[in-house]
């Protein structure tokens, strides 16, 4: 089309409450790291995954992926008291 410009689509931020639970291994992780650079590149510092608590498989592996992330401080365990399904961990993205 002679004369039109085309502007490339707005891309919303991600949302900063994750939720893993009930998600098979690979999933999760795949999830996880791909939100951390979403929230990275959407410059978001606070955020929260809820990961459940059924057998603590993807517990450990969200407090290892976040551990292992240089851009995550101040990690924050929230397992809630009474309900077996809802744990989640809270943490700060570092600034670039």
């Amino acid at each position: 089309m002679k004369g039109a410009s085309w502007e490339s689509p707005e891309i919303s931020p991600p949302s900063k409450i994750l939720n893993i639970r009930k998600k098979r291994f690979e999933e999760a992780e795949d999830m996880l790291l791909n939100w951390l650079d979403d929230l990275d590149l959407h410059e978001i510092k606070k955020a929260t995954v809820i990961h459940g608590k059924s057998g603590g498989v993807l517990r450990e592996m969200t407090k290892k992926t976040l551990e292992k992330d240089k851009r995550v401080t101040d990690i924050k365990n929230h397992d809630e008291k009474g309900n077996a399904s809802l744990g989640a961990m809270s943490f700060i993205m570092n600034s670039k």
